[in-house]
């Protein structure tokens, strides 16, 4: 019988344990906000939609088991980032300096920027685009920590193929692939 009182007093014990040990990691849980900031801003592509998915899958796919980052939309930023350059006299091709970044970060309360550098030679002309011209697109992706004041991950990445959606989604990839990486650096 005493064995039996012990035994559920231990279980007891252990259950209260495990339940108090729970509730403090879900005190300590903390939600990252992640802010995408596009150069140059997606009005400057062809098809500034298609972009915009591209990306939004791939960051999709790199934080699909962190539940703690929440990435902000490309829309949900482009609209202050605009005003940014508005009020600081910056256009389209002037491209953002790490103080930008930090300022931009610190206004939308997020403690983190992914910052995509998308440039290339995208087709513009009709002929262009039938001819299937090679197309060549330059990705810099890189990770702003807000509480380092810097960059805490970059890559470059050059994809070249007969179109520029192609050439977008090959270079994509190679940043999905590092993953394991980005979250790393955050």
């Amino acid at each position: 019988m005493l064995k039996k009182i012990f035994s559920i007093a231990l279980m007891l014990v252990t259950i209260l344990f495990f339940a108090k040990s729970s509730a403090l990691a879900a005190e300590n849980f903390e939600v990252m906000n992640v802010a995408i900031i596009m150069e140059p801003p997606l009005e400057s592509f062809e098809k500034p939609e298609k972009v915009s998915e591209s990306i939004q899958q791939t960051l999709s796919k790199i934080f699909k088991n962190a539940p703690n980052y929440n990435v902000l939309s490309i829309d949900e930023t482009a609209g202050y980032i605009q005003v940014y350059r508005e009020d600081n006299e910056l256009d389209a091709e002037t491209f953002l300096k790490k103080a930008d970044i930090d300022k931009i970060c610190k206004h939308l309360n997020s403690d983190f920027a992914i910052y995509l550098r998308i440039t290339g030679n995208e087709p513009k002309t009709l002929s262009e685009s039938i001819l299937r011209q090679p197309t060549k697109v330059i990705i810099d992706f890189r990770i702003w920590a807000n509480s380092k004041q810097d960059f805490t991950y970059t890559t470059r990445i050059t994809k070249t193929d007969d179109s520029f959606e192609r050439s977008l989604t090959k270079g994509l990839q190679e940043v999905e692939k590092d993953a394991g990486k980005v979250r790393a650096a955050m």
